[in-house]
């Protein structure tokens, strides 16, 4: 699989990032019908009416959208769904986007910036990649391998995730680079110790070395970061992902002189197909009641809303989640969202 185009900005406004994100797709550019679009905060992101009319605007230009999740290392699950799809090319849309919204999530599973939590404050922003199956003119990287790694419940769970990451990077050697995925984050820390923590020789840092969080993006602005190193190495990027998971990414920079080989990945996708709409409806239930909602009343139920805490998916690797909507259905959400606020202006008049 490769990596024909990457592109990555952050913004902490909605508007200038959507229309930075346009202005980067459609300029004389060649682009696939099928659209992932991804972001650490599952469907919450659609409480904003400028993301979801952006989206619902793709869907009418005539676009294949997919809507698919694995909070921080959705990136990964965009590429292990591609695995599986019939098309030979896809774009991947991070919308990282709402700092207030993507912070609630955070909050809400425990790491944000409220009392006793690890205090890490997202940074917001967008990306775009062309990711393709065959090798085309003007590739960029190879993506040898991508794993989603899942931390089993119990008290063995650690270690066993340990032993996953060191039976998956064992290979490596001085050419074989490892992208950190340490972050101020209290489960980071005890993974790392658990891995020795690994000498410099063989491992990079994060971009992550202080409270900023970068949600899905990580991955994307460690590729650009480190191109150098991949022009070399074949570089593994590592990504913390919310309920216990980590996400692996191998990639090689490609050189005009370097045959590559046609690999494809073959990995067991654990996919779990889930109503868009009745999220939705969910999410707007609770923001509409979240004023008068006590601080752990409102956290319980913005978790209640998100599939990935869930610990029944807990151990599950390669574990992705795909937001199924109905043709045209990005639509009719704009519609209803319309009508809601519609609503709510009238009965606060009345």
């Amino acid at each position: 699989m490769y990596i024909k185009k990457n592109w990555v900005r952050l913004s902490d406004g909605v508007v200038s990032g959507l229309n930075a994100l346009r202005e980067e797709m459609f300029q004389s550019y060649s682009l696939p019908n099928v659209i992932y679009i991804v972001n650490a905060g599952e469907a919450s992101i659609l409480m904003d009416h400028d993301i979801l009319l952006f989206i619902a605007e793709l869907e009418i230009a005539g676009f294949d959208i997919r809507f698919v999740s694995s909070a921080c290392t959705s990136f990964h699950a965009a590429i292990l769904h591609f695995i599986e799809c019939h098309s030979r090319d896809a774009l991947i849309l991070n919308l990282d986007l709402n700092v207030e919204q993507q912070q609630t999530c955070l909050n809400a599973v425990g790491v944000g910036v409220l009392s006793g939590q690890d205090g890490l404050q997202v940074r917001t922003g967008v990306a775009f990649t062309h990711i393709c199956k065959d090798i085309q003119s003007g590739c960029k990287y190879q993506i040898t391998n991508c794993d989603l790694l899942s931390q089993p419940l119990g008290l063995n769970g650690t270690h066993q995730l340990l032993n996953t990451i060191k039976a998956l990077i064992k290979s490596n050697n001085d050419r074989e680079k490892v992208v950190s995925f340490d972050i101020q984050s209290i489960w980071a820390k005890s993974i790392m110790k658990g891995l020795g923590n690994p000498p410099r020789g063989n491992w990079l840092d994060s971009i992550e070395c202080d409270q900023k969080h970068f949600l899905s993006l990580k991955p994307l602005i460690e590729i650009e970061h480190y191109h150098e190193y991949l022009n070399h190495h074949k570089l593994w990027i590592m990504t913390l992902g919310g309920g216990g998971r980590i996400g692996c990414l191998q990639l090689i920079a490609l050189k005009h002189e370097q045959p590559s080989s046609p690999m494809l990945l073959s990995k067991v996708v654990n996919k779990v197909s889930v109503s868009l709409e009745d999220t939705y409806w969910k999410l707007l239930a609770f923001y509409r009641d979240k004023p008068n909602l006590s601080q752990n009343d409102a956290m319980q139920y913005m978790k209640a809303c998100m599939c990935y805490p869930l610990k029944s998916y807990r151990g599950k690797h390669n574990q992705i989640f795909h937001w199924e909507v109905e043709s045209g259905g990005w639509q009719k959400l704009v519609d209803a969202h319309q009508k809601k606020t519609i609503s709510r202006t009238m009965d606060t008049i009345s």
